[in-house]
């Protein structure tokens, strides 16, 4: 049964071949790497989307009625996707659907961040040049957000694939590191980390001149500054935040409040684990990790809490 599958595959896969043989395929994608499983068009060329912007007119003369698009980040073209190739002629475009309901939540809701991806509920989008001389010839930005708009005008032919557990459990991982990892999260760590040598620094050179416990009092306030100003001009300065005297205050003051709670997590939690008997470094550990979570969600959920400028 499973050898004759593998037969009907290969039967399929020379079949959209020879139907491909004389199409071009255009991949538009951030980067300059082909995304792997690309269906077998004739010819292939890979554009980035900061070399389209570049020279649009240039690009324009890839427009051929022969000639495809394909928005891929990364990613990859699942078989889902490729068997329906077929109906290319007859769509205008055909795309696949995401179900990242609980990933567009934790990153809308929870973390406060303009979801790069996951926003679309889309992976990868094929269109016809009819849809790409559309875009073009209105000077409209190459991005998924803009196929999603005309997608909703109605104004070509969709043909929707569904896509299957397996696969929409690779695309939430796939998502949810790239969301990460474009996210504010990674720099918050970077600062974190500058303000604990920021700590220890002021700790040994006050400590010669001062009570140890004033020391200590102002070197953590100066590592809670120090993080406040590298958040507030470099990890969270995509945020439409105010940018007057009173807002920059108030958010200092929001800082340290949060800084003031991560402290009390971190105590409770260390505290507690070890009163259940947990070693002392193992317990510090899970109370440092903790408290680092809920003062990130904290800082871009309250602190920092406003929408990200439009990217272009």
């Amino acid at each position: 049964m499973e050898f004759q599958q593998a037969i009907n595959a290969v039967e399929q896969q020379v079949s959209l071949r020879d139907f491909l043989s004389d199409k071009t395929l255009v991949i538009i994608t951030h980067d300059e790497d082909a995304p792997k499983n690309l269906p077998p068009f004739g010819e292939i060329k890979v554009y980035t989307v900061e070399a389209i912007e570049k020279d649009r007119k240039k690009f324009a003369q890839t427009l051929d009625d022969n000639t495809f698009y394909m928005i891929c980040d990364g990613g990859y073209a699942s078989r889902d996707i490729i068997s329906n190739l077929y109906d290319i002629d007859r769509y205008d475009i055909i795309l696949e659907k995401r179900r990242l309901g609980l990933l567009l939540k934790i990153f809308k809701h929870v973390l406060a961040e303009n979801n790069v991806m996951a926003e679309t509920s889309l992976d990868v989008i094929f269109m016809n040049s009819a849809v790409m001389d559309y875009i073009l010839s209105r000077h409209y930005k190459i991005s998924r957000e803009v196929l999603l708009r005309i997608i909703a005008a109605n104004r070509f032919r969709v043909k929707y694939v569904e896509t299957n557990v397996w696969q929409n459990l690779k695309n939430f991982v796939y998502i949810g590191i790239y969301e990460l990892i474009h996210s504010s999260l990674p720099k918050y760590l970077v600062v974190g980390t500058t303000g604990i040598l920021i700590n220890e620094f002021m700790l040994k050179m006050l400590s010669y001149r001062l009570p140890l416990t004033f020391a200590d009092a102002l070197a953590i306030e100066s590592s809670i500054t120090s993080n406040f100003l590298m958040n507030e001009y470099w990890t969270f300065n995509n945020r439409e935040v105010s940018k007057g005297v009173k807002g920059f205050f108030r958010r200092m003051g929001f800082h340290n409040l949060t800084s003031l709670i991560g402290l009390g997590i971190n105590l409770g939690i260390f505290t507690a684990l070890v009163d259940t008997g947990m070693e002392m470094l193992a317990a510090n550990l899970i109370g440092i990790a903790v408290a680092f979570l809920s003062r990130y969600i904290m800082s871009s959920r309250l602190v920092w809490h406003a929408p990200s400028k439009a990217s272009d």
